[in-house]
C-alpha cells in the first residue's frame, strides 16, 4: 500500500512498463517529495502497436495525484495522420473523461486513445495501403 507521496506514480509507471513495454511511461527527472508542492513530470510514449501514429505526452503529476488530476503539457507526434496540436486536445479531453479523483489514470488514458476515431482513420489508411 502507497504510504508516501508519488508511490501511487511510482506503482503507475511499473504497472504501465509492464503492460506496454520498458519505457512508456518515465519520469523526465527524478521524483522528489521534499518540497509541498513537490511535482513530477513523466513522459508517456505508448509503443506504434498501442497508438499509432506515434504520441509523446509529457504529463505532469502534482504531489497529490492521485487524488488531484494531472496536467497534459505538450503532444509531440510523427506528424503522419494527426498533428501534434490535435493529440494534445484530444489527451486532454481523453483525460478529462477519464479522470476519476483517487484512482490513478494514465492506463485509462492510453487505452482510449487507442480506440479514438482519429487514431483508428490512421491506422485503417494505413493498413489499407500494406494490403493495396
Amino acid at each position: 500500500m502507497p504510504s508516501s507521496p508519488f508511490d501511487e506514480l511510482q506503482e503507475e509507471i511499473s504497472s504501465i512498463n509492464s503492460i506496454y513495454g520498458d519505457g512508456t511511461l518515465c519520469t523526465e527527472a527524478p521524483i522528489n517529495s521534499e518540497e509541498p508542492d513537490s511535482f513530477s513530470i513523466c513522459i508517456l510514449s505508448p509503443p506504434t502497436l498501442t497508438i499509432d501514429p506515434r504520441i509523446i505526452l509529457r504529463l505532469l503529476f502534482p504531489i497529490t495525484y492521485p487524488l488531484e488530476r494531472p496536467t497534459v503539457l505538450d503532444a509531440t507526434t510523427n506528424g503522419k495522420g494527426i498533428s501534434s496540436d490535435r493529440a494534445l486536445e484530444l489527451a486532454k479531453n481523453v483525460l478529462e473523461e477519464v479522470w476519476i479523483e483517487g484512482n490513478v489514470a494514465v492506463f485509462d488514458l492510453v487505452e482510449t486513445l487507442k480506440v479514438h476515431k482519429d487514431f483508428q482513420t490512421y491506422s485503417r489508411r494505413q493498413i489499407q495501403k500494406t494490403y493495396r
